[in-house]
């Protein structure tokens, strides 16, 4: 989903990427959530309120 959006929607990737990360939290499937969340991380690096939310998930 988060690559068809447009690349002006980023802080709406992140929000959607911190989303993923809990549902990885909720099912314990933390190996496979820092690895995506991790990916996530490095290509939605925009500056936002968003992106410290989703470095928190990542931690």
């Amino acid at each position: 989903i988060l690559e068809f959006l447009p690349a002006d929607r980023t802080e709406l990737a992140q929000t959607i990427a911190c989303v993923v990360g809990r549902y990885h939290d909720a099912s314990q499937t933390f190996r496979e959530g820092i690895e995506e969340i991790g990916r996530y991380v490095e290509t939605y690096d925009a500056p936002s309120p968003v992106r410290v939310g989703l470095l928190t998930i990542l931690a």
